[in-house]
C-alpha cells in the first residue's frame, strides 16, 4: 500500500521483491481521470519524473525512451546557461533558444496532428510547464541514487 510509483516497470519489480507474479488478461485498472489543470499536470509530471531514472536499471532502454531521459537535463542545462547570461549577456539569446527548442519542437509537432483541436499557445504552454515539472522531478529523483555509509 505505501508504494507509489507511476512508473510500470519499477511498480512491476518491487511487486515481485513481495512474492510471485501473476499475469493475466482478466484484469481490472482505475483511472483516476485527466489534469484539469496546468497546475495539476505539473505536480503530476513531478511525481512521475521522480522514477523515470530509476526504471531504467537492469533494462535495456528503447530509442523512442532516450528523450524523456535527455530532455530534462537539457532543459537544466539551458536553464543554467540563461543564468549565467546575467554575467556573460552574450549567452541570452543562444540559451533561451535552446531552452525553447524542446518546446517548439514538441508543440508544433502536436499542433500538426490531422486530429488535433487545440491551439498553439496552449500547447506551448503545456509542453512548457510539462518540461520544467519533468526536469525538477528528474533531479529530485536523483536522491534513489544517494546513499549514506553507515559507520558500525
Amino acid at each position: 500500500e505505501h508504494l507509489q510509483t507511476c512508473e510500470d516497470y519499477f511498480y512491476t519489480e518491487k511487486l515481485a521483491e513481495l512474492g510471485e507474479l501473476y499475469y493475466s488478461a482478466d484484469t481490472h485498472y482505475i483511472h483516476l481521470g485527466e489534469d484539469q489543470s496546468l497546475g495539476q499536470t505539473f505536480q503530476k509530471e513531478i511525481w512521475r519524473s521522480e522514477f523515470n531514472l530509476k526504471s531504467l536499471a537492469g533494462r535495456h532502454v528503447p530509442l523512442r525512451e532516450w528523450p524523456s531521459i535527455v530532455l530534462p537535463f537539457w532543459m537544466l542545462g539551458c536553464f543554467l546557461l540563461l543564468l549565467s547570461g546575467l554575467f556573460l549577456p552574450v549567452v541570452i539569446v543562444p540559451a533561451l533558444i535552446l531552452l525553447l527548442l524542446p518546446v517548439l519542437l514538441y508543440g508544433v509537432r502536436l499542433y500538426r496532428l490531422p486530429a488535433n483541436e487545440v491551439n498553439l499557445p496552449f500547447i506551448l504552454g503545456f509542453y512548457a510547464v510539462y518540461f520544467i515539472a519533468r526536469a525538477i522531478g528528474t533531479l529530485v529523483g536523483l536522491r534513489f541514487f544517494m546513499h549514506r555509509k553507515v559507520s558500525t
